[in-house]
This record gives structure tokens, sequence and C-alpha cells, in this order.
């Protein structure tokens, strides 16, 4: 059996010190296998980017271990969660978090300089991208103000996937979008999913959105009060993209 691709062990996360000590997260346990689409749901506060920061390596447990890849973080410097992070997770947020003083292909290209990818390989690979998730040619040297919030998370979708990450993590994606766009950026994760292989981590508070996930887990307070696990087969099903085609 392949070894989990996301494993959280008695994690636990404190902010601040004597009196002011917060807990974020209080000895938790998650395991998410290759290939696994995982809802985490809750009320605001509960730790649920928390653990989205914690696998990415951007915050370490107060106590516990967090691996990723069979790797624990803490075994590594910065400069090297750095590059695991460039090398095999992409990011999806509520924000879309583009950089606005660079165009729509430059936000996606960006991504790959981190992984060593440049010049014309890193152009056409962006280009691709851009046009499989909906952006058209016409919106490539635009900057993300002029964009829809719909084509901002698009774009956002495209760098997330253009260094074919193997995990890709996901807060709040469809947060400050209609239902139409969501359920199209939700098709978008669910066929990286489906078709890659590619293990995915939404943090959500929409229930329409975790039944994307195989399984969901509902937190409250710093701990897991339920898991829910669905059926492969009644995960809402998307539209195959060409790209994602092997």
């Amino acid at each position: 059996m392949a070894p989990p691709v996301i494993e959280l062990v008695g994690v636990a996360k404190d902010y601040g010190s004597g009196a002011s000590r917060r807990s974020a997260l209080a000895g938790i346990d998650i395991t998410i296998a290759e290939g696994e689409f995982v809802s985490i749901m809750g009320p605001s506060g509960c730790g649920k980017t928390t653990v989205l920061n914690l696998v990415a390596g951007f915050d370490a447990p107060t106590r516990g271990e967090v691996k990723v890849l069979g790797r624990n973080l803490a075994d590594m410097r910065e400069a090297e969660r750095s590059r695991h992070r460039a090398r095999h997770v992409g990011f999806v947020v509520q924000s879309f978090d583009l950089l606005p003083r660079l165009t729509v292909e430059e936000n996606v290209t960006l991504r790959l300089g981190s992984i060593g990818v440049s010049g014309r390989v890193a152009i056409d690979r962006s280009r691709r991208l851009l046009r499989e998730v909906g952006i058209d040619e016409t919106l490539w040297r635009r900057h993300p103000g002029e964009l829809s919030g719909g084509q901002q998370q698009r774009v956002a979708v495209a760098r997330a996937l253009v260094a074919e990450p193997t995990i890709v993590l996901a807060d709040e994606p469809t947060g400050n979008l209609d239902s139409t766009t969501s359920a199209v950026v939700l098709d978008l994760l669910r066929a990286l999913n489906v078709q890659r292989g590619t293990s995915v981590v939404m943090v959500t508070h929409d229930h329409f959105a975790a039944g994307y996930g195989h399984r969901t887990l509902e937190m409250v307070d710093g701990r897991i009060v339920l898991e829910i696990g669905l059926p492969r087969h009644a995960v809402r099903s998307s539209a195959p993209l060409p790209f994602l085609r092997t």
C-alpha cells in the first residue's frame, strides 16, 4: 500500500502565550491517501485554514508531526520546505491572490519559475492551461483587476495546476463566486483529481462544494468531530479537460 500523501499525527497548534494563549488545533489526526479529494468544513475559527497552513509548511505545529509525501516537514530547513512546496503543492484561495501588477499570463508563468521552468516552455504551458480553464486569449495581457471574480479564480486554478503538483490545497475557492462559476471551478478541481490522481484538500463552508470530495471532515474548536465518507460513484462527475487526458 502506498504511503499517505498527507499525515497529521497528534497535531496541536497554539498561538500566543500565557493569558493570551489560544489553541487553534487540539491534537488532531488526519490521513489522506494518494488521489483522495477531502473536504474540511466547520465554523470560522475552528482550525480549518490552520490545517492547510501546516500542510503547506507555512506554519509549524506546537506538538505532533506533519508529514507530506512521507517526509516530516519539521526535518526540513526553510529553503528545503520552500522547494518542496513549490514542486508538490498548488494553491487556490478565496481572494484569488493574483499579483495585480502582472498580467494574467505573467501570473501563471511566474509560478513555473519556482521549479526551474522558464522561457518558451513556461509560456506555452501557461497559455495551454489558460485555454483549458476557459480564459480567452484576449484576456491574457490584461491585469487581474480587469477581470471578473470568476475569471480571476479560473486564472488562479491555472496557476495552481501549471506546475503539475501532487497536492492542491484549496481554501474557500468558491467563497466569492456565484453558483454557476462555483460549479465550473469545482469541476476543474474534480477533473484534476479524477484524471491525474492529484490529491485535493479543500476548506469550505458550502455543503454543495464539500460534496465533490470523497470524504468530509467536520471541525469544531480545533477538533475533528465527524468524518463522512462518500462512495466514489456518489461524487459529482465533471467533464474531461483535454489537458488532463492521458
